[in-house]
């Protein structure tokens, strides 16, 4: 075994596989598909599939070099996947961003598991590429949870595809039967309850305090009467239903719908249902916090709702926010602070930091001048949730190397639009923007791991 791994390793410095199932000779990829032998009625819907999406030229299709779809392909079909399956798992995005070194005793066998659920296997692995790298026994594991737990094998594939942590993280048998049992639902939901509350304590322990159905039963009655669906709550923090009660649950209604706030039943509902954790944070408080914190920033209590419907952080983190919003007075007007709030509510979470935000903002104003740039901010927020250095920097760099600037597009113009119409904009074919695209993430790379060697 070690002598044919050694050749292994040769073969891949040298780009090529041999035994390769793919004709070198077939013009383009499209060409290759059409004529594959189709293998099952599996491989019909792939080879329907691939040739609307080669048809379609997007991006992910036109970014590949076809000696490298053909390489990669031969190695997937050696490992018991069929030559469509290899190309839709290939072509996948994902797969092209995780190291192509599957270990082949261990893909084959999660290969031959899945097929055994007679499951579309390049449609799983082109999702969650994961799948041929996780450890057999693990993927044996979560199959055989799902299947104990009464879930048909085809839905086992939509699960797999749909969730990561469903392939690495353990699984609680008597977890899952506990929730299915408290809420009186079906597996299929209360698996998700399940993913989703991996830290919740063991069933053991919450079965074991005699309080815990009652607790939950309490807590889902009012609920019920607020039409709020306890079992939406419980995907989110299945801890919420344990912890409150109907005292808790009222007052939390109730400071939603009084002044400043005034959502009404139908937005308290959807605001509850999507934020639980408000049940047990929220007070009175807090709210009059915010009310005198966007006070300062001119923003009326009116604005509020509006605000805490898009971005409820600020209910309950209030002294945070307002440290960030202090520190952007560095950078930024309290007038422009507030046209920032009000265009990306986003802002005011945690997860947005104040060294990324200013980054960009700072960005934009050098390349377009400060009052174009906080404009076009404020017009097209969505330049703020892109990646600076993955993205935005990128496509700029593109663009000079074309002889443009930034300010001929704009940052909606830079952002917008997809790899294939931006390529289209700057005169260029989508292949060539995305080796350009490609050469700089290997630049970062080698960047990035230059100074950790510094370090």
């Amino acid at each position: 075994s070690s002598s044919s791994s050694g050749s292994e390793d040769e073969d891949e410095e040298d780009g090529k596989e041999p035994g390769c199932e793919f004709s070198q000779s077939s013009g383009t990829l499209r060409e290759l598909v059409a004529s594959q032998k189709l293998v099952g009625s599996h491989d019909e819907i792939l080879q329907r599939s691939l040739l609307r999406r080669f048809d379609g030229a997007k991006r992910v299709v036109l970014g590949f070099d076809r000696n490298s779809v053909l390489w990669k392909s031969s190695v997937l079909t050696k490992l018991g996947m069929t030559p469509l399956e290899a190309i839709t798992a290939v072509t996948s995005w994902p797969l092209v961003l995780m190291p192509f070194t599957p270990n082949s005793s261990n893909a084959t066998q999660n290969i031959d598991l899945l097929r055994t659920l007679n499951l579309n296997v390049g449609a799983i692995v082109s999702k969650r590429p994961e799948v041929l790298h996780i450890d057999h026994a693990q993927l044996r594991s979560t199959v055989e949870f799902f299947r104990d737990s009464g879930i048909a094998d085809v839905d086992i594939g939509v699960l797999l595809k749909s969730s990561k942590p469903l392939l690495v993280l353990p699984l609680d048998h008597q977890l899952l039967k506990f929730i299915k049992q408290s809420l009186n639902i079906g597996d299929k939901f209360a698996l998700r309850i399940c993913m989703r509350n991996l830290v919740t304590p063991p069933a053991k322990q919450l079965e074991q305090d005699p309080s815990t159905p009652t607790a939950i039963r309490k807590s889902m009655s009012v609920l019920n009467q607020i039409q709020a669906c306890p079992s939406q709550v419980a995907a989110r923090d299945l801890n919420v239903l344990l912890e409150i009660n109907a005292k808790r649950i009222q007052r939390v209604i109730n400071l939603l719908n009084d002044q400043p706030l005034v959502l009404g039943a139908a937005r308290s509902k959807a605001l509850l249902e999507a934020y639980p954790n408000l049940f047990l944070e929220i007070n009175r408080a807090s709210v009059r916090a915010s009310v005198k914190l966007f006070k300062q920033y001119d923003i009326p209590p009116s604005e509020l709702a509006n605000l805490a419907m898009k971005e409820p952080y600020f209910l309950v983190n209030c002294n945070e926010v307002e440290q960030k919003l202090a520190e952007l007075q560095g950078l930024l007007s309290k007038d422009e602070i507030r046209d920032l709030i009000l265009a990306r509510p986003r802002i005011l979470n945690g997860s947005e930091t104040l060294q990324v935000l200013a980054a960009k903002i700072e960005y934009a104003v050098a390349q377009l001048g400060r009052n174009s740039a906080l404009q076009q901010i404020k017009e097209f927020p969505k330049y703020l949730a892109v990646s600076l250095e993955r993205r935005t920097k990128v496509r700029a760099a593109f663009l000079q190397k074309r002889g443009k600037k930034v300010a001929d597009l704009g940052l909606r113009g830079l952002i917008k639009p997809t790899d294939f119409a931006f390529a289209a904009v700057c005169g260029v074919s989508p292949e060539e923007f995305t080796a350009f695209v490609r050469q700089s993430e290997r630049e970062a790379r080698e960047a990035s791991r230059e100074n950790r060697t510094d370090k």
